[in-house]
């Protein structure tokens, strides 16, 4: 069994993009067409991407180390492929930053350890909200594309917990997050001016 330094292991995490998944190769493939009730699942990947793109963003404007500024930045290129490709989807129903004011807490921002935590912590939960999507979404062509966002955060999680100097590995089973759980989980980070936009509300239109 080849043993891999820790410095290596960092670079094959989060060096691998969902761009090589999503690029020419994957073209020749029929894009997704989700159904009403898989659009829950691709919106809720949306916001969640929407918010570690804020967060590695000011994570990155102040980076403690070059390892640090190589890894996550790594990460946030791959977070914006998954954003592009859950746009191209979405089109006009795609989420942005003009539908909530995001708010990072500083403490995820100011310290490495803390940041990672806070970052592995969130892809935790949508890689949750994935595996939860591979039993019910009906359009096979959006379960793929869940799949190779669910495959990238795994990376993404076993870099960051070393970034945050704990081990990379995670649960022999990762646990399933239910929609109504991640969307209350990433509400705590979005600030709506009326309640009726927050995210757990936009769900609930979904589901109808």
């Amino acid at each position: 069994m080849t043993n891999l330094s820790r410095r290596r292991l960092l670079a094959v995490g989060a060096g691998a993009s969902l761009a090589v998944a999503v690029g020419p190769a994957a073209s020749a493939f029929a894009a997704p067409a989700p159904v009403e009730d898989d659009l829950a699942y691709l919106q809720l990947l949306a916001v969640g991407k929407l918010i570690a793109i804020v967060h590695l963003e000011a994570v990155l404007a102040d980076p403690p180390t070059a390892q640090a500024r190589r890894q996550l930045g790594a990460i946030l290129a791959d977070d914006r492929a998954h954003t592009a490709a859950l746009d191209a989807v979405l089109a006009e129903d795609a989420p942005t930053t003009d539908d909530w004011q995001i708010a990072i807490p500083k403490a995820a921002t100011g310290d490495l350890r803390k940041a990672a935590a806070f970052a592995a912590r969130r892809d935790t939960v949508l890689r949750g909200v994935v595996l939860d999507g591979s039993g019910v979404v009906e359009d096979p062509r959006t379960r793929i594309l869940l799949a190779q966002i669910g495959a990238s955060d795994s990376q993404h999680i076993a870099a960051l917990r070393l970034l945050g100097r704990r081990s990379p590995a995670g649960p022999a089973l990762a646990r399933r997050v239910p929609v109504e759980e991640a969307g209350a989980y990433l509400d705590r980070f979005l600030v709506a001016d009326d309640p009726a936009d927050s995210l757990a509300a936009r769900l609930r239109r979904i589901a109808r």
